[in-house]
């Protein structure tokens, strides 16, 4: 034996809040303190009318979006047999257009006096009327060409409407899903926060505004020491401890010291070490106070450790009778 020192039994490394992912009221609570917990274990509810109503409503803008998307759509067809006609009408037109030019042609062609100056001017004209008519068909299909590829632009819009509605709706469901609160590991319940009628509340100064429940493994428990300055030079990584408490007096509990703070009490002039036990009592709870003995190890000290000649202190232990 080193020497002994006290302090009392916390969660390894530390325990776990289970907090409500979104801010409500608390409907139903079905665990209590000091309870043993399944994950997967329903822990409480939220009030969810709100969360309800907020899926209802995307849903129905997404079926909007749909509607909409299916009547705006629905010009395409309409469009394409507009086109189609255009196109035919052009044909048309530019075949009769070569028969007036041809017409034209030929009546400039013959000799003077064969025909009259105004039957060749009445050509030309014709042919110029047909050309019009040409190009009024030829920019009217362009027009519709045009419409036909804002409805395909407007279409992709409307997509992009529709997905970003589906992420909202998707969102708004993940939010009622999280008025159901479950337990994540397997434990048992270290401090309830919540009771029914109780606001949780994420955007809040208070850091345990939105915990509902915290969780500890009771099979990962480990000691809290104050080691005095006086004996913590003998302080190592791996070092054998033996634990005793008052609530099971005849039963030692061993554990290794897993860390050591890195930084001393400078009211208590003690270094904190955390002793990992390895294997914990079922009614162990956190808080209890044990006293802790500590042994010579053989892993090797930490670097900020003294392991000089005179940096170890030793304790020679006698029956009081044998002194005089």
């Amino acid at each position: 034996l080193l020497f002994q020192s006290s302090g009392w039994v916390e969660p390894d490394p530390y325990a776990i809040n289970v907090p409500a992912l979104v801010s409500g009221v608390i409907k139903d609570v079905f665990i209590l303190e000091g309870q043993n917990v399944k994950k997967g274990d329903l822990l409480a509810t939220l009030i969810d009318e709100d969360a309800q109503l907020d899926v209802q409503h995307a849903t129905q803008s997404i079926a909007t979006l749909n509607a909409t998307k299916i009547a705006h759509c629905a010009q395409i067809p309409v469009l394409n047999a507009e086109m189609q006609a255009l196109q035919k009408k052009i044909e048309s037109a530019r075949a009769v257009h070569d028969e007036l030019l041809d017409v034209a042609t030929r009546l400039a062609s013959v000799p003077a006096g064969s025909v009259s100056a105004r039957e060749v001017r009445q050509a030309e004209l014709r042919v110029d009327a047909q050309k019009a008519v040409i190009d009024e068909a030829t920019a009217e299909l362009a027009g519709v060409i045009a419409g036909i590829n804002k409805v395909n632009l407007e279409e992709l819009s409307l997509n992009a409407q529709i997905s970003a509605a589906q992420t909202d709706l998707a969102r708004k469901k993940l939010a009622l899903e999280r008025t159901i609160i479950r337990s994540p590991v397997d434990g048992r319940v270290l401090h309830l926060h919540a009771e029914p009628g109780k606001k949780r509340m994420l955007a809040s100064d208070n850091p345990k505004s939105a915990v509902i429940v915290e969780i500890y493994d009771p099979e990962e428990l480990q000691a809290r020491i104050d080691v005095p300055l006086s004996e913590a030079a003998s302080l190592q990584i791996g070092q054998p401890v033996t634990l005793t408490t008052d609530l099971l007096p005849d039963t030692r509990f061993t554990g290794e010291v897993t860390r050591i703070a890195g930084e001393a009490d400078l009211q208590r002039n003690t270094l904190q070490a955390k002793v990992r036990l390895d294997e914990p009592d079922s009614r162990l709870r956190p808080a209890m106070l044990v006293r802790a003995a500590f042994h010579p190890g053989q892993a090797a000290p930490s670097e900020d450790t003294n392991t000089g000649s005179g940096g170890q202190n030793l304790a020679l232990f006698v029956p009081v009778e044998a002194l005089f």
